[in-house]
């Protein structure tokens, strides 16, 4: 958190030379579910299942015209995906078997830059939708395995190896809309990455992140 705050503090330094221009910055945070899709033999995709995260976000409105604007910022936020699966360690037919769970939990900072259309209902009530592409720096994050056999649990946790578990840089296309309500915004997002997060992997053996966000935040009119 101290890194996102410190990234963030940067960002709106950065932009306040245009302040006169920017309409408002907006305050966002919220709900998000986290998975991966995998092709060839990295991970068997029927394995792969979503984590629930969060995330927190900053960004500011340029006016374009009356119906767009340009909207750069910043989330910090959870990436990651849980693979199930089970094995059987005593090579008996008939023995058990033992159950494995693995959870990657990444935090990322990710600067958006979106095209944001809006149009106004009413003096009050405002509807958008937003896109644009996205890059992504992991941070730090951590690999929790279990391992249930013969209703013994054995857990283990280790920090990501960046470079050596997944690659530490992400990227992608970002698609949302939403409602804003006075000062107050609900929207969701929908992230798409197109980076290949597998250690030197190949066009048969990929990961890439899927991210959805529900949000609610507050606009600063500037």
């Amino acid at each position: 958190m101290k890194t996102f705050s410190r990234l963030l503090a940067i960002f709106l330094i950065f932009n306040s030379s245009w302040s006169l221009k920017a309409q408002s910055i907006n305050i966002i945070a919220g709900f998000s579910s986290t998975s991966a899709v995998s092709t060839g033999d990295s991970i068997a995709n029927n394995g792969l299942s979503a984590l629930a995260g969060y995330h927190f976000a900053a960004n500011i409105d340029f006016k374009i015209n009356d119906y767009l604007s340009f909207q750069p910022g910043l989330i910090f936020q959870t990436k990651g995906s849980k693979y199930q699966f089970s094995v059987n360690p005593t090579g008996n037919l008939f023995g058990p078997r033992a159950s494995i769970t693995t959870d990657i939990t990444a935090r990322y900072l990710d600067l958006p830059l979106n095209i944001k259309a809006h149009y106004d209902i009413n003096t009050n009530l405002t509807v958008f939708a937003i896109a644009g592409p996205y890059v992504g720096l992991g941070l730090e994050g951590e690999v929790t395995t279990n391992v249930n056999f013969l209703g013994l649990n054995i857990p283990n946790n280790q920090a990501i190896d960046w470079g050596t578990d997944i690659q530490r840089f992400d990227y992608g296309l970002g698609f949302g809309g939403g409602v804003e309500y006075r000062n107050f915004i609900l929207q969701a997002n929908y992230d798409l990455g197109l980076a290949n997060l597998v250690v030197e992997g190949s066009v048969n053996n990929s990961l890439q992140n899927r991210i959805f966000r529900l949000s609610l935040g507050y606009r600063i009119n500037i």
